[in-house]
């Protein structure tokens, strides 16, 4: 076992209120466990503060920023600080002995340690990539940064079996401000210049309220990842799940590790992708998950519809932790803030956000609900209103939450799509169910992956936004009312290929187009008024479908602007839109295209979630039954279209009674190949759901009408050319 050399630390005095007593290890740099988690530490007391004290720690600028010479050698070349320590260490007879006196693998080596001095001296820049072994896991010393000014790094060959913290914040949060930060205090790490520089201040405020939920280690991933290798990321994400699983608390930053946000300050961490995973992912029975921001205020409770919610400060007069629940659940309502004294306090808690509202009651449900089902709808829909710097981070991000592990160095940074195939295929084939189906409806679908939503373009210099009939939204703003304090129960299982179909055996009615309105009517199944007494059903975008059975001629599909490929018989429509038809041939013999068949598809019930998650606006529980229009664009496989049906529950038996059907949904767009971006324009486009003698788009105006009979006239000449543009102007007969 090696040792670092070097001149001793000058002692200096420590404010009280951040003075604790360290946690005592078993062995000098070595701590050894059973498999089975250590016990606690003796519990950590709350600190007194006077204002002498308080004032001396502001005035600081750093906190605790001493001046003493160094334990380490000199830094390497340039201005990076790399100092290697106990490196070789090896299990052996002597290090490997517990607490009981059994024997453990896990060996804890102390590999970076540097003075706070140093490490914010100008120009200094945090590199662990010569002193750190890859693929290995990484904690980092909390007391001895409060008791001795020194940033120490652990590394771990297996999980470590010690307690620990695991920290959840964005890469990039607040802007600095006048109140809580110091410029001077600041360190930036190698690999990860284009993230905010990280504040000493903020770090020892973690570590302090860490020390005090009697967790002497912190994992935080700026710090304990090699940011300049790709390997240990890879390595690392792979694991991100089973660390903030494992942890025994979780602290929350929303406003970025540069500073402390205050309650009332608007911050980005409930937009971005990474921090869903970070709070769902710790056990909820045994994991305390708490947020720390800048306070002034001294403890209170506060109350309200949402509450009570209690604040614990963690530096007196500085800063307050309190539960992230609590926090979620009283960011609705309170205002009125109650401190010692009664003295009465107007703050209105806006740290996720003003007009945040549904992420935060689909982040309760996500965090909260028993019901796995329940659970599982309430994360792809919260990640559809998040953002990443990388598109393939939305799926890497969740991907633990359902259980599974992607190859993550098999993926480019763009590959979105077919990480999102990879998951879906992953979860179904482990027995789980299709609940992206029940993310949204008023969304568009994905036009790759028309099972699902839209996936929009990600970049964490905006919120993401589609584009709809009122024009570009926020996604939050387009997500379902009333459907996103609700998940749908019922929806399908079934298996994913490799092109992103979803094979599933669901109710379904065959469906064709009619001239009427849906305006005239309440209820969303009715009989129409011509005396043919044929059954119709009202979809949400103002269409109206005839009920039809199988034995009824279907109605077919208008083909617009396209480019005929003689080699691969197919019809290329509206970028990438293929059709696997003949259309030639087709045209020629017949003068219309193949059938193309419309279902409605039986989806399941709007269900409320739990109590924890507050009711907002109307009651739509009379009318929850859920259905989405299918249409075939290619022999056997369907696509999602942007027309869905809300039924009243006073027809479930007759929805009950609908066939079952084994039914492929996806495309119908050609999947993007790896490392290919999905163009925005794309991606935000309006589907457009090629119907009976015209086209619409989502939420139409317009009136779909039966069917013309027309002349066809076709522009296509395959004698002189593999690929002429075509115009291909079908009207077909319904019946």
């Amino acid at each position: 076992m090696g040792c670092c050399m070097g001149k001793p630390l000058q002692k200096t005095a420590i404010p009280a209120y951040l003075r604790v007593e360290p946690i005592v290890l078993q062995a000098p740099q070595a701590i050894l466990s059973d498999s089975g988690v250590k016990s606690a530490p003796s519990s950590i007391p709350k600190p007194d503060i006077d204002d002498s004290q308080q004032n001396a720690f502001l005035s600081t600028g750093s906190g605790l920023h001493h001046t003493h010479e160094s334990l380490h050698a000199q830094p390497l070349e340039g201005n990076i600080v790399e100092i290697p320590l106990l490196v070789n260490v090896q299990t052996n007879e002597a290090c490997t002995e517990s607490v009981n006196g059994s024997k453990s693998n896990m060996v804890m080596i102390k590999f970076h340690e540097i003075s706070t001095d140093r490490l914010t001296a100008d120009d200094h820049i945090l590199d662990i990539s010569k002193t750190a072994t890859p693929r290995r896991y990484r904690l980092l010393d909390c007391t001895s940064l409060i008791e001795n000014n020194t940033l120490c790094l652990h590394e771990f060959e297996h999980f470590p079996d010690v307690p620990y913290c695991a920290i959840s914040y964005v890469w990039r949060g607040n802007l600095p401000n006048a109140v809580f930060s110091s410029p001077q205090a600041n360190f930036i790490v190698r690999g990860a210049e284009d993230g905010d520089p990280f504040s000493l201040d903020a770090l020892r405020h973690v570590c302090v309220a860490a020390l005090q939920k009697q967790c002497q280690y912190l994992w935080l991933d700026r710090l304990c990842i090699i940011q300049t290798s790709r390997e240990d990321k890879a390595w690392q994400i792979s694991n991100m799940f089973e660390i903030y699983r494992s942890c025994q608390l979780c602290l929350v930053l929303p406003g970025g590790i540069g500073r402390l946000a205050a309650i009332d300050e608007e911050t980005t961490w409930i937009h971005r992708a990474w921090t869903l995973q970070e709070v769902l992912a710790p056990n909820s029975r045994s994991t305390l998950i708490s947020v720390v921001f800048s306070w002034i205020h001294g403890p209170t409770e506060i109350g309200g519809p949402g509450g009570p919610c209690t604040i614990e400060q963690v530096v007196p007069g500085v800063s307050a932790i309190t539960p992230l629940r609590d926090l979620l659940r009283i960011s609705f309502a309170a205002k009125r803030w109650v401190t010692k004294g009664d003295r009465f306090l107007w703050i209105t808690p806006n740290i996720f956000g003003v007009r945040s509202r549904r992420q935060v009651l689909t982040l309760i449900g996500a965090m909260d609900e028993q019901n796995p089902d329940a659970r599982a709808q309430a994360v792809w829909r919260s990640v559809l209103m998040r953002t990443s710097s990388r598109p393939v981070d939305m799926v890497f991000s969740i991907m633990g939450i359902f259980g599974v592990i992607l190859p993550v160095k098999e993926f480019h940074e763009n590959d979105r799509i077919l990480a999102t195939v990879a998951l879906a295929k992953e979860i179904l084939q482990q027995g789980g169910k299709a609940h992206w189906l029940g993310a949204s409806f008023k969304l568009p679908p994905c036009r790759q992956l028309s099972s699902f939503p839209i996936l929009p373009r990600t970049s964490v210099a905006v919120i993401p936004r589609v584009q709809m009939e009122e024009g570009r939204l926020e996604v939050a703003e387009a997500i379902d009312h009333p459907n996103y304090n609700r998940w749908i129960d019922g929806v399908p299982g079934g298996t994913m290929d490799v092109d992103g179909y979803l094979s599933c055996n669901v109710r379904s009615v065959p469906l064709r187009p009619t001239r009427y309105r849906q305006d005239f009517v309440s209820k969303s199944l009715f009989t129409s008024g011509d005396g043919l007494g044929r059954l119709l059903i009202k979809g949400m975008d103002l269409g109206v479908w005839e009920i039809t059975d199988d034995t009824e001629t279907p109605c077919y599909c208008t083909i617009l602007n396209g480019t005929f490929d003689e080699e691969s018989t197919s019809m290329i429509i509206n970028s990438h839109v293929e059709l696997h038809r003949k259309p030639a041939q087709v045209i020629q013999n017949t003068g219309r295209l193949e059938r193309s068949r419309l279902y409605a598809v039986f989806v399941g019930r709007a269900t409320h979630y739990s109590d924890s998650v507050p009711a907002l606006g109307q009651d739509f529980a009379r009318k929850s039954l859920r259905a989405v229009l299918v249409e075939e664009h290619a022999p056997g496989r369907f696509h999602r279209t942007t027309t869905y049906f809300e039924i009243e529950d006073d027809f479930l038996p007759f929805v009950e009674e609908w066939p079952r059907r084994d039914i492929d949904i996806g495309g119908p767009a050609v999947p993007l190949k790896s490392g290919v971006e999905l163009d925005e324009s794309e991606s935000e486009e309006p589907m457009r759901t090629n119907v009976v003698g015209g086209v619409y788009t989502i939420n139409p105006r317009n009136i779909l009408f039966e069917p013309p009979v027309v002349n066809v006239r076709v522009n296509l000449d395959l004698e002189d050319s593999d690929k002429d543009e075509a115009l291909v102007c079908i009207g077909l007969k319904g019946s």
